[in-house]
């Protein structure tokens, strides 16, 4: 029998839940409450981030525009007046010419390029077109500190057929009996300056000393002096000037002179001028025992090779970002050795050389600019100085010093012929820095749309001055007919000249090495040219390279500083790498 339950204890029962159901949807509430404030939180930030996303993209892409203006600024793309110089890599990075007169930052050693960008008030500059919303401002600094130099000299007798003779660094020429003269080059010891703006320098000293009554050099028997000066800093780099010795060291009026073949010479961009005024160098009588005249030059350090440009944006609720960029000033940097430069086979077998029979064909080292220091009219391997000299058909046509000799290489086997070593460039050091040269030049080419192929049937590219600017670059990668133009031009096959092919700056025949000069005709060739033979897809060293002229006319090869000047700003300057910081 089920037990009986009063109603009014059941009730009492239940009183311990009452408010259970408030409770319970009280804390529905607050969790939907919870939710939907973290709905309307998340919402918010989400906004908020969007804004603030955009502001920092707008910041990055201003400080992009600062780098872009520094690679425009340094290519030559930005007008330049009297006041607003084209710019240059050591103009870029130094404050007093970076900066425009009055800059503040000038005083703190930093160069903005205030000269070339517009600065405003706030020091940023504004880019265009984005209601002063998007800005930034740059610094360029030089890498290598490229204005302190490192050098040393030397030199070198060549004594030809005079009969003299040479022991290290000293000339000794005899005359009858126990009469003499001996010439010593003490060269300039390793010295170290700060070459920007230029400083004044010493670059070794002669000494003379006369036995009895001294001797004479013979009568067009020039004695010569080849003068190398050895950088170590900021860079690497080597070059060379020669210098003919001629006279006699005898009567009280005689006169031995010291005549260099010019003024300048540049290592690597580094410009060592000697000194006006000393040349030639003149040792006058009357001499006792001796005489020391000193060689004084006046050395400017180079462009800089590395630019670390840092370029900081800003964008709106004060976003900010900053990149950095190392500029390099040129994918190719080429101090010609010779007015025409040709690398032999590494096997020494014999290139081909024919200059032309032809009276009114000229060569010449000379610069045409007036610039700088007479170059050797043609450099070959140590291997052709004795083909080249065959090879000359007049000498008369040919501009004194005629011959000289890539370091890189054997040595001339023959004395009897006078030359003397000039530095060799690194792309003609081994055939796969060749190849890497032209791979770089090629993707330069590219990038202007100048790089040209011959048709799927074969033929050559005809390059004419329609399509070859002042200062442009253009890669014909087979064989090229030379019509005219100017520039940087790159040939991988044959280089044909026919007619009156005129043309101003430096050509590089690099791969099937092969230069072929048909006809007459009164073309010019202002600049330098350098000849190259090598599988350019391949593997292996140099081979023997051809240089032929046939016909008559009138034509000139001749060095020209200026026009291979402007060749080398037809690269113009590369991007090395951006990051941000």
């Amino acid at each position: 029998m089920k037990p009986i339950i009063n109603s009014s204890d059941a009730m009492t029962d239940r009183r311990g839940e009452r408010g259970a159901a408030l409770i319970t949807t009280l804390l529905l509430a607050t969790m939907l409450l919870t939710a939907g404030g973290a709905l309307v939180l998340s919402t918010t930030l989400s906004a908020t981030n969007a804004i603030d996303s955009t502001a920092e993209m707008q910041a990055y892409y201003g400080a992009e525009a600062g780098l872009q203006s520094t690679v425009n600024t340094l290519r030559g793309n930005v007008w330049a007046s009297s006041t607003t110089p084209v710019a240059s890599a050591r103009a870029v990075v130094e404050p007093a010419e970076s900066n425009v007169s009055g800059d503040a930052s000038t005083g703190q050693n930093i160069a903005r390029l205030s000269r070339w960008l517009s600065y405003g008030s706030n020091n940023h500059v504004v880019v265009p077109g984005t209601d002063n919303l998007i800005a930034f401002d740059v610094t360029a600094t030089d890498l290598d500190n490229s204005k302190v130099v490192r050098y040393t000299t030397s030199g070198k007798f060549d004594v030809g057929s005079s009969g003299c003779t040479v022991s290290g660094a000293s000339l000794t020429c005899t005359g009858p009996g126990v009469n003499a003269f001996t010439l010593t080059y003490v060269p300039q010891s390793t010295t170290t300056l700060t070459a920007y703006p230029a400083a004044s320098s010493g670059l070794g000293s002669f000494v003379l000393t006369k036995v009895a009554s001294g001797a004479s050099i013979p009568s067009g028997s020039p004695v010569r002096f080849q003068l190398t000066f050895n950088q170590t800093l900021p860079w690497a780099a080597k070059d060379t000037i020669s210098a003919s010795i001629s006279g006699d060291v005898t009567a009280v009026a005689s006169t031995l002179q010291i005549a260099f073949s010019g003024t300048t010479v540049k290592a690597d961009g580094t410009t060592f001028d000697l000194c006006g005024a000393c040349n030639p160098l003149v040792f006058n009588h009357p001499l006792i025992l001796s005489g020391v005249k000193s060689l004084t030059g006046t050395v400017t350090a180079p462009q800089p090779k590395r630019v670390l440009v840092r370029s900081t944006g800003y964008g709106p609720k004060g976003a900010m970002k900053r990149l950095e960029m190392i500029l390099n000033q040129s994918v190719f940097d080429f101090d010609a050795p010779a007015t025409l430069t040709l690398r032999g086979a590494e096997d020494c077998t014999p290139m081909v050389f024919d200059t032309g029979d032809s009276g009114a064909k000229n060569y010449s080292g000379l610069d045409n600019y007036a610039a700088e220091a007479q170059l050797p009219t043609f450099a070959v391997s140590g291997c052709d100085v004795t083909v080249a000299d065959a090879g000359i058909k007049k000498h008369d046509t040919i501009d004194d010093p005629e011959i000289a000799y890539l370091d890189a290489g054997a040595a001339p086997g023959s004395s009897a012929i006078q030359s003397f070593a000039v530095s060799t460039p690194n792309f003609l050091q081994s055939a796969d820095n060749a190849r890497t040269t032209l791979d770089d030049l090629e993707a330069a080419a590219k990038a202007v749309n100048r790089y040209f192929t011959p048709s799927t049937s074969g033929g050559s590219v005809s390059v004419t001055a329609s399509n070859t600017s002042a200062e442009g670059i253009t890669f014909v990668d087979g064989d090229c007919n030379l019509d005219g133009g100017s520039g940087l031009l790159i040939v991988t096959g044959d280089l044909n000249m026919s007619g009156n092919p005129s043309f101003s700056g430096v050509i590089l025949v690099l791969g099937g090495g092969s230069v072929n000069r048909n006809g007459g005709g009164n073309g010019n060739v202002f600049g330098a040219m350098v000849v190259a033979a090598f599988d350019r897809n391949g593997t292996g060293g140099f081979t023997s390279p051809t240089f032929n002229t046939n016909g008559g006319g009138n034509s000139t090869l001749q060095y020209d500083s200026l026009a291979v000047s402007r060749a080398m700003g037809a690269v113009g300057a590369s991007v090395g790498g951006i990051r941000e910081y």
